[in-house]
């Protein structure tokens, strides 16, 4: 799981606080994407998929979900089963 911290930490998308990166929280299996911007999660999420891609590991979208909290809450967002087919 580690690889998914390296990888997300480089992109410089996610949130940090105190000068710690915090974009990703993993526990287990599970794995939390925080980004400040829709277009910086959306970078993430990407690269969440190359790696698991390379590493033969598959999402669940029933259980997985997105959300926006501030000005931006008011996007509609895409049922994430609508979206499992598609290639990035």
């Amino acid at each position: 799981m580690n690889v998914f911290i390296v990888k997300l930490r480089q992109l410089g998308n996610g949130c940090n606080v105190c000068g710690q990166f915090v974009g990703c929280i993993l526990y287990a299996d599970d794995i939390i994407i925080l980004s400040a911007s829709v277009r910086g999660l959306q970078t993430m999420l990407v690269c969440v998929f190359e790696v698991s891609r390379d590493l033969h590991l598959t999402f669940n979208c029933a259980k997985s979900s997105c959300f926006s909290i501030g000005k931006g809450n008011k996007l509609t967002i895409s049922d994430m089963n609508q979206i499992e087919n598609l290639t990035i």
